[in-house]
């Protein structure tokens, strides 16, 4: 996927791509707190995003921790202003993967509604007319 904005800490790294956040520990302090590595969070994953007084940190689902020492954050961030950009950014992508989600349970309970119907017709409860009707209702 497209890297859309990158943001550098003391110690680590926030790349932002089209479908997730990593956050990178390749600074020398990031390594020497966190060890090397990454941590890769996709927006449907994330429920929410911090930027208080230079640290900036993914909240994922269900995540509850709020240590100094955080995987999750980085901190000191120089670039204040752009920054808030980053975190405009992944709130964006977070609003639209819920509204992809929502989209497809939607599409998923049309499917199911049809199919509630079919069997109505197939066990002589309805006409074929009314389910054409009714379908032709649901998939507007």
């Amino acid at each position: 996927m497209k890297l859309i904005a990158k943001l550098k800490g003391f110690d680590g790294k926030i790349y932002v791509y089209d479908d997730r956040v990593v956050i990178s520990r390749d600074t020398l302090a990031g390594i020497l707190v966190f060890g090397h590595g990454e941590r890769t969070f996709f927006y449907n994953s994330i429920q929410g995003v911090e930027f208080i007084s230079g640290r900036f940190r993914i909240i994922p689902v269900g995540y509850e921790n709020s240590s100094r020492t955080d995987g999750n954050a980085i901190t000191w961030v120089l670039n204040r202003k752009y920054a808030k950009k980053v975190y405009q950014l992944i709130l964006q992508k977070i609003n639209e993967s819920n509204k992809m989600i929502n989209n497809t349970s939607n599409n998923i309970s049309v499917a199911d509604e049809i199919l509630k119907f079919k069997k109505l017709l197939d066990d002589g409860i309805i006409t074929k007319e009314e389910f054409e009707s009714k379908k032709q209702e649901l998939l507007k």
